[in-house]
């Protein structure tokens, strides 16, 4: 019996320091923890400011960033504008050229159309007048028609240079 009563005392006792050491441990689990989460804590807050760091030189390296990339812009609406108006300028004198150039070709075909018609007038006059043989009559006739057909050829060459430039 003595040996039962040991027993049970015994294994109260035990309980009893299993459950004291459950109670220290716990503690010291706490406390660990405790401790474990004040540095994970202390940790976070050192990366929060090492974020708020970054983003600060990051915010500035973006503003500058702008900042240059603003400036290459109006730079390059600047150089694109000068250009384009260069463009226009060469376009302009082009323009007056072909207009001067325009204007020449239509005075040397009035004057060669005015020079044919003056043959022809004055050819077709000397052959009404009376006195003239035949064969002055062929000759100037001859002339009349070198002149008709000078001023068609100049027509179908005015003709064909406008189907090349419509082209």
């Amino acid at each position: 019996m003595i040996l039962n009563y040991s027993i049970t005392i015994l294994a109260l006792v035990v309980s009893l320091l299993t459950w004291m050491a459950k109670l220290r441990w716990s503690k010291e689990f706490k406390e660990a923890k405790e401790a474990e989460i004040k540095a994970k804590t202390a940790q976070l807050e050192t990366l929060n400011e090492k974020v708020k760091i970054y983003e600060s030189i990051v915010s500035q390296q973006l503003i500058e960033y702008s900042k240059n990339t603003i400036k290459e812009l109006e730079q390059l609406v600047i150089k694109t504008e000068k250009s384009k108006q260069d463009e226009i300028n060469k376009l302009i004198l082009e323009l007056k050229k072909n207009e001067e150039d325009y204007k020449n070709n239509i005075d040397g075909i009035t004057k060669d159309v005015r020079t044919s018609l003056n043959t022809m007038v004055g050819f077709s006059h000397l052959m009404s007048s009376s006195g003239i043989d035949d064969i002055k009559k062929n000759e100037y006739s001859e002339r009349i028609m070198e002149a008709a057909y000078r001023i068609i050829k100049l027509f179908e060459l005015y003709e064909l240079d406008e189907d090349i430039n419509n082209e």
